[in-house]
């Protein structure tokens, strides 16, 4: 949802970038890097979420799903986890709780989603008397 807002209903992900990447950790960090991250970061989001909504390669979308989170935590942190402010610390906590919630549910797996699907076409057996 984060990713969809920052997309369509927000200032769109360069000033999202600006906003959060390089403005507060420019003199700490390369700009290039920043603007990279801060400017796929909604475009990784949504597409990490649409994809394990509906399903094609969501093992693999739960993964770069959770490596996205571990960055943004590191990200909240990067002041130093006791002198963040405690909405960073809230923010980065939440975070690494979605990151395991993540993990987790893509291993119990979907039995309406694309993967599971193809997976069940997969295993049907073929009709008596056809040749491939």
């Amino acid at each position: 949802m984060q990713g969809f807002r920052n997309l369509f209903l927000g200032a769109g992900p360069i000033t999202f970038a600006e906003r959060l990447y390089v403005k507060p950790f420019g003199a700490i960090v390369p700009e290039p890097l920043l603007w990279i991250a801060g400017v796929s970061n909604p475009f990784v989001g949504f597409g990490v979420g649409l994809l394990l909504i509906v399903g094609p390669f969501t093992r693999s979308a739960a993964a770069v799903g959770a490596l996205f989170l571990l960055t943004i935590i590191f990200g909240h942190l990067m002041e130093g986890a006791l002198t963040a402010p405690g909405s960073m610390r809230d923010a980065a906590t939440a975070n690494f709780i979605a990151m395991i919630a993540v993990m987790i549910v893509a291993s119990l797996g979907n039995r309406w989603s694309v993967d599971a699907l193809l997976a069940a076409r997969r295993k049907r057996p073929e009709p008596a008397g056809t040749d491939r």
